[in-house]
This record gives C-alpha cells, structure tokens and sequence, in this order.
C-alpha cells in the first residue's frame, strides 16, 4: 500500500513539471510574437501611409492602369474621401483635398503609395488607401473573323497569349482558314505593356510634385490618337498557322498578345476545279498548297483528259485572266516547278479529242472483235 503512495506522489509530481514546462514555453513564444509585432509596427511608422488588400490581386502587380479604366478608391476611416473615378484620357485623376494625381501607366501598389504620400503630407496620419480596378477600358484587343464570338475584349494584364484570346471567343468556326494574322502596332507597346511614349521618372520624397513612377504624354508624342494615325502606324503582321497552335500545340505558335493588338481569323479561301476529274467543284485552300496537290483533291482524271490543263487567275489590279497552261506529267516528274494556288485560282481539266478518237476506235474495235467471234463461235457450233 505504501508503494502504491508513494509511486502516486511521484507520478504527479512529474506531471505538474510537465505543465509547468509547457506554460514556459508557450510564454517565451507569445512573448516573441509581441516583441515581432512590435517591431514591425515601428518599422511601419516612418512610411506614407499603408497598401490595403486589393481584391483585384489576380491582376498581378504588372498591371498598369491606362485611360478609360474605372477605379473604386477606398480609404479607411476617411470614408468621405471614397471616390469612383474613372482615367482621364492624360492618365490623371481627381482626388477631394489633393487634386489631380497621375494614375496612367502605374500598377494599383504604386498609385496606392503615391495616393497615401500626397495626403500624408497634410491631410491625414497614416493613411491606409485601397484601390480596385473596376472597370478595363485602356487595354483592348479586338478579335476579329472567323470565330464563334467576334468581340473587343477588356484585358486584365499587360500581356496575354493567342489561345487564351481565341478561347475567350469560343474558339474558331468550320469555316476558318488555314492562318491567323496578328496586326500589331510596334511603336505603341513595347514588351511589358507600356507605351513608347511612357516612361519612369523617380523624384525625391521632398518633391512637391509627386513621386514613384510618372507617366508623361499617354496620348502619344503629338499629343492624341487620331484614328486614321492610328491604323496606319500598324506596321507589324505575325502570321500563326491554326493547325499548329491548336492541333499540334505547338508553344512557338501560341505567340504573346499585346494591348492594342487585332487578331483577324479569316475565312477559308477556295479554288476550283472544272472538267475531266471524278469530283469537280469547290474546294477548301491549304496553306502552300501545289496544282498537283489542288488536282488531287478532286479524284482521278477521265479516260479523255488532257495532260496538259488550264490554271486561270485572276489579276486583281488589272481584272484581267491570266491562263497559264500545266503539264500535269512534267509537274509529276519534277520538270517543271509546281505552281502554288492562291484563292479563286480555276484548274480546267480538257477534253483530249484524240484520246476521244482513240477510245471511240477502241470501243469499236472491241465490238468488232466481240461481233467476229460471236459470229466464228455460232458458225463453228453449226459445224
């Protein structure tokens, strides 16, 4: 019985020290987390104000505000200051107490900061500012042609690729051709989205002005867009085949796509095949399709078909038809280049008279022969 005490005794003993230690170590962490928040809380003072969780996180941080886009402001405990503003067509914003402040070509982390200086400055301690991009109007890409939903989207970041823009029309039609054409204006963005004529300036914290990164001139060097300008400062055209990007997935296919761009999806071009083949009509164009390649699709020639046949083109400057006569037997062998098809090129495939002739003889000649052995083989039965 005493044993049984006194193992009891020491069983508690040790549990209590057991407690006692765990409540220590619990302290020393607890009173590390103070110490640490305490310390960045020091560390925080000397900064303009605060960033505020952005919703529109998913942007990322390369997103850089443009004319025309709509920004919901929010600053805590200052709710009187909220605003809705939307971009002015020279990057600025107007703000209550503080004024016009440049927002065009700034992500939303560097407008939060700039906004919290300029009203730290007089107007508030500490300001903790919050800004979302409500609406996007300043980074349009048009998507044009042959696909399911042909539309002007809003884009979301400074970048995007060619899949995603296409699949955001719902994809291409049946009748869609062999390429898609990017039409790009190489001076208005350059890699990271930003416009030539945009550049960062950086100005010390004492400068009345305003600091980070300034934007200056969004409209351009002449100081507007004007459309006609515009269209025709599009100088760049990049090519992608849609097999390649869709079919066989291939990533140098799937190219970056910049704001401002226009893809253009066009329909199918079509060239015709006429006369002796098994299937002549309409076909769809290949891209870098041959006359030998074209005729294929429409079978097999007649028995009486010319190895020589016609290609006819039009000249769409002249509106006149050029004929140019194939020999279909040289292009076979490699004697003579294969001539590339372009959209509404003819193939006229011709009737040889003395292939005609020559069948006709034969078919006769074969009657003949039927007729003169039906003939010899009655005789010889009556024999």
């Amino acid at each position: 019985m005493r044993k049984s005490l006194t193992r009891l005794k020491w069983q508690t003993i040790c549990g209590l020290m057991i407690v006692c230690l765990l409540f220590s170590y619990c302290s020393c962490i607890f009173a590390q987390t103070v110490y640490n928040m305490s310390q960045h809380s020091q560390s925080t003072q000397g900064v303009p104000g605060g960033v505020g969780y952005n919703s529109n996180s998913l942007l990322g941080q390369d997103y850089l505000i443009g004319p025309g886009d709509v920004l919901d402001i929010k600053i805590f405990d200052s709710e009187d200051l909220n605003r809705t503003v939307r971009v002015g067509g020279d990057g600025y914003i107007s703000l209550p107490l503080i004024g016009s402040i440049i927002a065009g070509g700034l992500n939303v982390s560097e407008l939060e900061f700039n906004m919290a200086y300029e009203y730290s400055k007089k107007y508030l301690q500490n300001p903790q500012i919050s800004v979302y991009v409500q609406e996007f109007h300043s980074k349009r890409v048009a998507v044009l042609g042959e696909v399911k939903n042909p539309q002007l989207l809003e884009m979301t970041r400074n970048s995007s690729n060619l899949l995603e823009m296409i699949s955001l029309c719902g994809g291409v039609t049946k009748d869609a051709g062999d390429l898609i054409y990017i039409i790009r204006h190489t001076e208005q963005y350059d890699a990271s989205g930003r416009s030539d004529d945009t550049h960062a300036v950086h100005y010390s914290n004492t400068d009345d002005r305003s600091y980070g990164r300034v934007t200056e001139d969004v409209h351009g060097s002449n100081g507007s867009w004007d459309e006609e300008d515009y269209l025709q400062a599009r100088d760049e055209v990049i090519t992608v085949n849609i097999s390649e990007l869709v079919k066989y997935q291939n990533p140098l296919s799937n190219v970056d796509i910049l704001p401002g761009d226009m893809i253009s999806v066009p329909p199918a071009s079509f060239y015709f095949v006429f006369g002796e083949v098994d299937k002549p009509g309409a076909f769809q164009l290949k891209t870098n399709m041959t006359a030998l390649q074209a005729l294929s699709q429409a079978g097999s020639f007649s028995s009486v078909a010319k190895n020589k046949i016609k290609l006819i083109r039009e000249d769409l400057e002249n509106r006149e038809k050029i004929i140019t006569t194939l020999d279909v037997r040289r292009l076979a062998k490699g004697e003579d280049e294969d001539v590339r098809i372009i959209g509404g090129d003819v193939l006229l495939v011709g009737k040889s008279s003395f292939k005609e002739v020559r069948n006709q003889l034969l078919a006769f000649s074969n009657s003949a022969v039927t007729a003169f052995t039906t003939a010899y083989a009655y005789d010889s039965f009556r024999d």
